[in-house]
């Protein structure tokens, strides 16, 4: 889908340069912020909207609604705020907060972050990326992780505890380590 045409399922649509730009979504309004190049910051109002940092080191914040955030490339820093939210980092050194509510976690390439907030989570781990994501809050009693089925089968699928946190391995690569957890049961994972 184009942008514009994307573009035609919200209230309000905004696109930056290649400059470094700061933009805000329009209370009351859905809103599609596009920051293209640059380091930019976006920010959400009170709607469900769709912020896209693009290029560069971006920051997005969602604020209230149930927002879609997405870094692209570039270190981001995505905070979903209130609300169920979806955010995605994609390549680079990115840090994911998802604040209060439901939300939804998936990064590709880097080495990146992933705060849950309050809610249930989920936390989608894969070993299709270079890199791995550090889970700074994982409760295993309300959040879950996401993992292909095809790593079902003990020789795919490792853990282990090191200094106090759970290490996770994928056909032998280290793909997430979950702060401050010792012990994973199938309960906890959502196996796709």
């Amino acid at each position: 889908m184009s942008l514009s045409n994307a573009a035609s399922y919200f209230d309000y649509f905004w696109e930056g340069s290649s400059k470094a730009e700061k933009h805000s979504a329009k209370s009351g309004k859905t809103s599609l912020l596009v920051g293209q190049g640059g380091n930019d910051t976006l920010n959400g109002a009170n709607k469900d909207d769709k912020l896209e940092g693009k290029d560069g080191n971006d920051k997005v914040a969602g604020f209230d609604g149930n927002d879609t955030l997405q870094g692209h490339k570039g270190n981001d820093q995505l905070d979903g705020g209130q609300g169920n939210d979806k955010l995605y980092g994609d390549d680079g050194n990115d840090t994911l907060i998802g604040g209060a509510g439901k939300d939804y976690f998936e990064d590709d390439d880097g080495n990146n972050s992933f705060t849950g907030g309050k809610g249930k989570d989920v936390f989608v781990i894969d070993d299709d990326d270079d890199g791995f994501v550090i889970i700074n809050d994982f409760n295993g009693k309300k959040d879950k992780l996401e993992i292909d089925d095809d790593y079902k089968f003990f020789d795919d699928f490792d853990t282990k505890v090191v200094n106090g946190n759970l290490e996770i391995r994928l056909d032998d690569e280290f793909v997430a380590q979950l702060n401050g957890v010792t012990k994973l049961t199938n309960k906890m994972i959502i196996w796709d």
